[in-house]
């Protein structure tokens, strides 16, 4: 994650007559994790000219702030490109995020003095490993596309899913040892729709007071649905099972029915059981109705028989990709030129990607090794 080391801290240490024990030691932990590549450190030109000349620290530590002050004048685009960063400030007992226009995680370096959090390896919680492998992927893409490509991404995945996530997120804030970024789908079936239980479940385990673990919810149902259309176009030329789908979204996007696109199972497509409900003025029924008539898809049920079960329902309105959409995603993701992907994206997605790239980046962004004294 970023660092930035905030000019009331030079200024205490400047005002207090002893040396401030508290405030050499978080500058030394600061710098060692630096030095090993664990993170990305930034400040003024004022605050690294101090540093790189304070006696009262190491003489490695000392060449850290040397080495970060020749290079501020490169490295001061991370800020932009950031969604969240780590302020180190002065202030006793501070832990607290601010937010105006960034997420700050505002923090009193008294909590780096003897904390190991800088040194751990961030911790990324998702529902499977595949979701991470693909987060990452759009996280490159992010890198590419705001000229950041200098900056490295490390972090140690962990697949959850359903209340494991939340259980494992929940352990990992509570022992306050390191970073956690946690990401999961919506599982939302029409917006404004009630949060799937994973999610629920994850949002009731988290602890505002305890800002080093994130939870992000994608706002849409899930990864699938921020996948560029014409990505899709390239799997279903494959797999003839996956064009219904793919025609069915691509007349969304002509049709401008972009909340269609968000909410709709890309996976597992939909059935006639996916609008039951009690009765038509159903929010449910009344949004995905409006859909199938605008697509002018048939929604008459054609087996007269009430299904028990999703599986047990015959009448497929849109045939979905499969369970390995994503996988297959993936592949086509890691294979396609980043010049070329930019040319599929669309508006839609890439707000999406803009959102989730910068966030992922904020929290796994480290620095290459340094070798000093």
């Amino acid at each position: 994650m970023l660092i930035v080391l905030d000019p009331s801290l030079i200024d205490l240490i400047r005002s207090s007559p002893a040396i401030h024990l508290d405030a050499v030691s978080a500058l030394e932990n600061i710098a060692q994790a630096r030095r090993a590549g664990k993170n990305l450190v930034f400040a003024d030109h004022d605050t690294l000219a101090f540093l790189k000349s304070y006696q009262e620290i190491s003489a490695p530590a000392r060449d850290v702030f040397a080495n970060l002050y020749r290079r501020r004048p490169q490295s001061k685009s991370l800020l932009d490109g950031m969604a969240w960063h780590v302020r180190v400030v002065a202030g006793v007992d501070e832990l607290r995020i601010i937010r105006d226009g960034n997420n700050i995680i505002s923090v009193s370096f008294q909590y780096f003095a003897d904390n190991p959090v800088l040194s751990s390896k961030i911790t990324l919680l998702t529902e499977n490993s595949l979701d991470g492998k693909v987060f990452e992927q759009i996280a490159r893409y992010y890198l590419y596309s705001k000229s950041l490509g200098h900056v490295r991404l490390a972090y140690d995945p962990h697949g959850g899913g359903g209340q494991t996530t939340g259980d494992e997120f929940a352990n990992i804030q509570q022992a306050k040892d390191r970073l956690c970024l946690c990401i999961v789908d919506s599982d939302r079936q029409i917006p404004n729709g009630s949060l799937g239980s994973t999610a629920k479940y994850l949002l009731d385990k988290r602890d505002s007071t305890l800002p080093f673990c994130h939870i992000h919810v994608l706002p849409v149902r899930e990864l699938e649905n921020i996948m560029p259309i014409e990505l899709y176009r390239r799997l279903a030329d494959k797999d003839v099972n996956r064009r219904d789908m793919f025609n069915n979204l691509k007349k969304m996007r002509e049709l401008g029915l972009i909340d269609a696109i968000k909410y709709i199972d890309v996976k597992k497509g939909m059935r006639l059981f996916d609008l039951r409900c009690k009765n038509q003025n159903d929010s449910k029924y009344k949004f995905w109705s409006h859909i199938f008539s605008s697509l002018e898809l048939q929604i008459e049920c054609y087996s007269n028989k009430i299904c028990e079960k999703r599986e047990h329902c015959e009448c497929t309105v849109i045939a979905g990709m499969g369970d390995k959409t994503l996988e297959v995603t993936l592949k086509a993701l890691e294979q396609i030129r980043d010049a070329d992907l930019k040319e599929l994206m669309e508006d839609y997605c890439q707000a999406y990607w803009d959102e989730l790239g910068s966030l992922f980046v904020s929290w796994c962004c480290v620095g290459s090794r340094m070798n000093t004294i």
